[in-house]
């Protein structure tokens, strides 16, 4: 079993995670997993699929837009995300596929993705961020 890319750390009256990974596309990837991982929830129907296109001016605002994207899609839906496909990313622009599940009894409730603290640092093993969201 493949080891995470991201940890839950703690966070007064919120929830955060660290995320990493080796490029761009891993860590969005990697931050898409682990809010998945932080909602909870029991697959038990049909599986789907929804494609995504994103633009915004930088790449802390590309995440943020990106996983509010994916919570409005899996709140809307009553999803349990599988997996997520990056087709293309750039600091600018992100193409993919998040596929899953219909489901049921998610264990928590995100209400925003913040900027709270977030920053998209990058080091020689790849890239790395904190990113709290508001409960």
């Amino acid at each position: 079993m493949e080891e995470p890319s991201w940890r839950e750390i703690e966070h007064t009256a919120d929830l955060a995670l660290e995320v990493w990974g080796r490029s761009l596309a891993d860590l969005f990837r990697n931050a898409a997993l682990g809010v998945a991982r932080l909602l909870g929830g029991r697959p038990t129907g049909e599986r789907c699929s929804k494609r995504f296109q994103l633009e915004a001016p930088d790449p802390e605002t590309l995440l943020v837009d990106w996983l509010s994207e994916l919570l409005f899609w899996i709140e809307e839906g009553e999803l349990v995300l599988i997996d997520v496909q990056i087709d293309a990313v750039s600091e600018t622009n992100l193409i993919g596929e998040a596929t899953g599940r219909e489901g049921v009894d998610p264990g928590r409730h995100i209400k925003a993705v913040t900027f709270n603290d977030l920053a998209i640092q990058s080091n020689p093993e790849g890239f790395k961020t904190t990113i709290v969201f508001d409960v």
